[in-house]
């Protein structure tokens, strides 16, 4: 294994397991949540506004989780890793091209989705969280868009008659691969713990006082 090798694994490594740890932390907070509503409440105005913040937030746990496995920095290191030095006909560009930019509408929808939940809550303890949430949101959909755009522009250097600027593709791949792991694990990170950070309120303030 080369030296560049071993530096992009080891910064892949620490963002594939916190995506892991996040992934699996928000599952057993939707199971835990669906074992928490057997509880039966009141039926008065208070407890059906509790209720619905109880359902926004398994919502948001759904879309969340979906969103972190789409955007985990392993997953997307292994679309860069794809490409390989070998030339594609127009046709198979088209259909990569589509693939790819597939990801960034998909995380985009999964943001915009989350997003609306969030704000239908309108929950003071939690309002500066999930600004910084959307945020973090849109800085993973932009640089993930860059990196695809980028990557696009790799394959087609490799149609044949795609390569006008005498992209040298593979150094151009090695240096996207290692760009994109210096510094997208950790905005990854963030948003992962943020949005489980979020859970964990809007938990907590689904439970009305005194019933607890």
């Amino acid at each position: 294994m080369s030296e560049s090798a071993f530096e992009l694994l080891k910064a892949i490594v620490p963002s594939a397991i916190t995506a892991i740890v996040a992934i699996i932390a928000l599952i057993t907070s939707a199971y835990s949540s669906h074992k928490a509503t057997k509880t039966s409440y009141n039926n008065n105005i208070d407890n059906m506004r509790f209720t619905q913040k109880e359902k926004i937030s398994d919502q948001i746990i759904e879309k969340a989780s979906i969103l972190l496995t789409k955007s985990d920095p392993n997953y997307l290191n292994t679309i860069i890793n794809g490409i390989t030095p070998m030339e594609i006909s127009d046709s198979e560009f088209t259909s990569v091209q589509n693939q790819l930019l597939s990801i960034t509408d998909e995380i985009q929808t999964l943001s915009t989705n989350i997003k609306l939940l969030s704000y239908t809550i309108k929950d003071t303890n939690s309002e500066a969280l999930i600004y910084k949430i959307y945020g973090e949101m849109d800085l993973i959909h932009n640089q993930v868009q860059d990196m695809i755009l980028q990557l696009i522009q790799l394959y087609l250097a490799l149609t044949p008659n795609g390569n006008i600027k005498n992209i040298a593709v593979m150094p151009e791949k090695y240096k996207l691969e290692k760009s994109f792991s210096e510094k997208y694990p950790k905005i990854y990170t963030d948003l992962s713990i943020d949005i489980i950070s979020l859970v964990e309120i809007l938990k907590k303030n689904s439970i009305p006082q005194g019933k607890i």
